[in-house]
């Protein structure tokens, strides 16, 4: 655990250690924190680390780490765990961990039915203690028995929960399913207390380096070699080989992050299918290619760092250098599909789309011949009456009172009223209507005309 505090740059950290030996190996906990926070210890056992956490000019807020009981016959003390941490907790509370239950049936895929029994404890306790799922964001399981076909098993074993006062603090937080590695649980992440709307950083040319893991690689000093041949002076060959080696790192390399972004990305989408055999055996694979990457990362940030956490060789994980981009909602909107299924997670990108869909769904995109709709229509006025209305408009013969609520003929279909705006035509179907300046007859609209 010290080696994982340096690489992940914590200053502090409170272990408790594993139980049992070899396969039977379990539990175990670990709390790292760094000294820009409070952090003080309150309780911790084998199955727990209750804290209270104090962030500079912060109200403060209580984290409690948990590791539920993985037999079946002490699933129950889980639940008093909970009740007896909870107690009359009326500060904000955060608790989560692997608590070796769950809360509803759709938690769980394969294996034998789900067990109602275990799930009320867990029910019991997090209704005692007040407390509400965050939610997640990703795979809907959190632990496989990585085995394949008819006997793959998959539950969502971890999950974060707080109560009122804690979501009240933080209306923002959100948690997140990462991509599975070797282990049998995936990592959940919960993101709080972090900025939005952050003015993007000018991309700044990249400037040439010669990269530790390019040794990896023999034909590297063929590169060399080759480049340094050439004539010229020193400054010259000096251009050249570095020109030759990045052409050559791009195609021999290219861009591992790159890669181990679509790699994650590969091994999600595989943890979606139904787990057989093949998929079991691509998901290996993947994990093999991910750590050829990682040792690449790792070579390619060792020069680069002025630190020693990189020294005892662990596997730089992007994971951790990810910081995790908070909300100023629950309903802001983090990715979003178009029409074709293509996903945008840039502000400027998301707004594109949902401007685009509503042109989209407000404009009539199939151009109706109107023609054949009019001709079912029954003409409610005679060939004689369509002629005096086609006419061109005169006012003689037109003296109409603007008091006068009886038009001078009745029985047209139309008639004319002066009044201060202008002449306006309404049809009538033979009804009386009034007349009055700028007094428009409710039943109709200048639409209608």
């Amino acid at each position: 655990m010290e080696k994982i505090k340096k690489k992940l740059k914590f200053n502090n950290l409170l272990v408790v250690s594993c139980v049992g030996e070899g396969r039977k190996r379990s539990g175990g906990l670990a709390l790292l924190w760094k000294d820009t926070i409070d952090v003080t210890i309150k309780s911790y056992s084998q199955n727990h680390i209750d804290s209270w956490v104090k962030f500079p000019k912060k109200e403060g807020w209580r984290f409690t780490g948990v590791y539920g009981f993985p037999e079946e016959e002490n699933k129950h003390k889980t639940g008093t765990l909970l009740e007896n941490l909870g107690g009359s907790c009326d500060t904000p509370w955060v608790c989560g961990g692997d608590f070796n239950l769950m809360l509803i049936s759709s938690e769980k895929q394969g294996g034998n039915d789900f067990r109602l029994d275990e799930a009320d404890i867990f029910r019991g306790a997090v209704a005692s203690c007040e407390l509400e799922d965050l939610g997640f964001i990703g795979h809907p399981f959190t632990w496989t028995n990585n085995r394949g076909g008819d006997h793959n098993l998959q539950e969502r074993l971890d999950r974060y929960l707080a109560n009122k006062e804690w979501r009240e603090l933080f209306p923002v937080s959100f948690v997140s399913h990462l991509s599975k590695r070797k282990s049998d649980h995936l990592p959940i992440l919960l993101c709080i207390n972090e900025g939005v709307g952050k003015q993007k950083k000018k991309k700044k040319r990249k400037l040439y380096r010669f990269e530790e893991m390019w040794l990896r690689d023999e034909t590297c000093g063929d590169i060399v070699a080759n480049a340094w041949s050439r004539g010229g002076d020193i400054c010259s060959k000096i251009a050249h080989t570095s020109l030759n080696l990045s052409a050559w790192s791009r195609n021999k390399f290219g861009d591992f992050v790159k890669e181990l972004k679509e790699c994650r990305a590969r091994m999600e989408s595989l943890m979606e299918e139904n787990q057989t055999k093949s998929i079991i055996a691509q998901m290996r694979a993947l994990d093999d290619r991910m750590d050829e990457l990682e040792s690449r990362e790792e070579l390619y940030w060792r020069p680069q760092s002025r630190q020693d956490w990189l020294r005892f060789g662990d596997k730089n994980m992007s994971f951790f250098h990810t910081k995790a981009s908070q909300r100023k909602s629950r309903n802001h909107i983090r990715e979003i599909k178009d029409v074709a299924g293509n996903t945008f997670d840039d502000e400027e990108q998301v707004a594109e789309v949902m401007v685009q869909h509503f042109n989209d769904l407000f404009t009539s995109s199939v151009m109706v011949e109107a023609d054949s709709v009019i001709e079912k229509v029954d003409s409610a006025i005679s060939n004689e009456q369509f002629e005096d209305l086609a006419a061109p408009f005169t006012a003689k013969g037109f003296s109409v009172s603007p008091y006068d609520k009886s038009p001078p003929h009745t029985t047209t279909a139309a008639y004319c009223c002066i009044c201060s705006l202008g002449a306006k035509v309404i049809l009538t179907s033979d009804r009386k209507v009034p007349t009055r300046p700028g007094n428009t007859p409710k039943m109709l609209t200048e639409t209608d005309l």
